[in-house]
């Protein structure tokens, strides 16, 4: 089973999954290939995406500061009909 294929059976089962999720899945740091990939190979519109922005206060060398993280979610889409 190809790296595009255990992310495809993933997308299947839960839906969505983040960048990070394909890194795990796969081992590498370049997401958008592999989404580009299952694109190719199962259609161009079936899979959106979401980029998400996490802020959270974070206290470093006694000051707190604010810490912004961004990541993006991929989801199948649902077929309708």
């Amino acid at each position: 089973m190809s790296y595009g294929d255990r992310v495809w059976a993933h997308l299947q089962k839960y839906g969505s999954i983040t960048a990070k999720g394909i890194e795990n899945i796969t081992g590498t740091t370049c997401p958008h290939s592999v989404i580009r990939d299952i694109r190719k190979k199962y259609g161009a519109d079936i899979i959106t995406f979401v980029d998400h922005l996490k802020t959270k206060k974070v206290i470093k060398n006694g000051k707190e500061t604010k810490a912004t993280k961004r990541y993006r979610e991929y989801f199948l889409k649902k077929c309708e009909g």
